[in-house]
């Protein structure tokens, strides 16, 4: 039986780092509720400056419009006064 549970709200990491920026990371994880795997981006808003975090805050709005077969799709969004 598999006890572990979801840290991003419906996602659980369960890959290695797939990248690795200044800012941000990015971790391979399974969707708890479909079982599709998708990619967790995780944001340090500690190293973010005030301009560049409403820059990503901008690019959250638009990824949540978009729905096009050729653009990954934005599952949802978690943040707390850490990470984003």
């Amino acid at each position: 039986m598999n006890t572990r549970r979801p840290i991003f709200g419906n996602t659980m990491p369960v890959g290695r780092t797939q990248s690795l920026i200044f800012i941000s990371l990015v971790k391979l994880g399974v969707h708890c509720i479909t079982g599709r795997k998708v990619a967790i981006k995780i944001i340090n808003r500690e190293k973010l400056s005030e301009s560049v975090l409403q820059k990503v805050e901008r690019e959250i709005a638009i990824m949540k419009l978009i729905e096009h077969p050729h653009v990954l799709g934005l599952y949802d969004v978690y943040e707390n006064k850490k990470y984003l």
